[in-house]
Order: C-alpha cells, then sequence, then structure tokens
C-alpha cells in the first residue's frame, strides 16, 4: 500500500491527473481564452488558477469546488444540510481547524473524514494522521461552508440556550383595559 501523499506524487510526476484549466473547459465552466486570461493574470495576483478565475468573475465557488474535486478525485459535500457529532470536537482542536479551515464530519472507526478547504494540502492531511492515529479521508465543500460547519462544532449553541430566549411572561394586569372591557360589556 501507498499513502496518499505518494499517490499524488506519482500521479503528479507522471502527468496522468488532469489540469484544473483542463477539467474546467471540458465541463464547459469556462472558455479557452479565460483560462489564458486567467494564467496571465495569475502570477500578478499571486493566487492559485481557481481562486484567480473567481475573481476575475469567470467562474463561481461552487463550480470551481467541482472540477476540483474532478482533477482530485475528492468528494464534494454539502455541510449546511450535514449532521455532525459534537463529540468531533475532541478529535480535533478549534485552533487547528480554523488555521487551516478543516472541520472533522465523521469518525467510523479510525477512519476520520475531514473536510478541508483545500483538499490538495497533503501536509495537513498528514499532520492530522500524525496526531489523531486515524486513517484521512479527505472531502471538500465551499469555504463559507466549512467555516460555518467549524463554528456549529465548536460553538454549539446548547438546547436550553436556545430555550431560555422563550420565557414565560406574565402580564400586569392593566386598569385602564379592565374599565374598557366592563364598559363595553
Amino acid at each position: 500500500l501507498i499513502t496518499r501523499r505518494q499517490l499524488h506524487l506519482v500521479l503528479e510526476w507522471a502527468n496522468k491527473r488532469p489540469k484544473l484549466g483542463e477539467v474546467l473547459i471540458k465541463s464547459g465552466a469556462i472558455n479557452d481564452a479565460q483560462l489564458q486570461f486567467a494564467l496571465e493574470g495569475q502570477g500578478r495576483l499571486g493566487l492559485p488558477l481557481g481562486e484567480t478565475l473567481i475573481k476575475l468573475g469567470y467562474l463561481s465557488e461552487e463550480a470551481m469546488r467541482q472540477a476540483l474535486c474532478l482533477q482530485m478525485n475528492v468528494p464534494y459535500l454539502d455541510l449546511d444540510r450535514l449532521y455532525i457529532n459534537p463529540a468531533l470536537a475532541r478529535v480535533l482542536n478549534r485552533t487547528y481547524a480554523t488555521r487551516h479551515v478543516v472541520v472533522p464530519i465523521s469518525q467510523v472507526g479510525q477512519t476520520l473524514t475531514v473536510a478541508m478547504n483545500d483538499p490538495s494540502d497533503l501536509d495537513a492531511a498528514d499532520d492530522l494522521a500524525r496526531s489523531t492515529g486515524c486513517v484521512i479521508r479527505v472531502v471538500t465543500s465551499s469555504h463559507q461552508s466549512i467555516q460555518e460547519a467549524i463554528a456549529r462544532l465548536y460553538e454549539p449553541q446548547s438546547d436550553t440556550e436556545s430555550l431560555g430566549s422563550l420565557a414565560l411572561v406574565t402580564a400586569e394586569p392593566d386598569p385602564a383595559l379592565d374599565k374598557e372591557y366592563s364598559r363595553q360589556s
């Protein structure tokens, strides 16, 4: 068996992984002229290609993520509709999750599934494997969804807090209303 990092390195070395631009053109998300303009502007902006295309307005973040998933063979999940077990907050500390924009979403046995903003960040996945002792399975979602999932996991609102705003309020009798009611009767 080889590690995820070794597989990625072999695929990169053998040029078997399609380039993001190729995936986007084949899917019809962008055209050749847009790709060339983004590649020229990429150095000037100092951003990865996907972020450059988003900044130029050629692509939505979701379309870029979907293409990135195809390129890297990584699943895309809608975290807004996913329940995340609060016990997972103990597996990965909040500081690390916030710094690397990564959130644990499930653990089955020794396999920990994490949603990463940058699924190509092999160093972060390796760090997680070493620190947790788990096999790391990487998925991705939108940047905003991952940040919201981090907030939900590490700052859960308890049921008692949500019910606290529903406190019973008793109204004091109003003599003016009593007079008005008795006059109408």
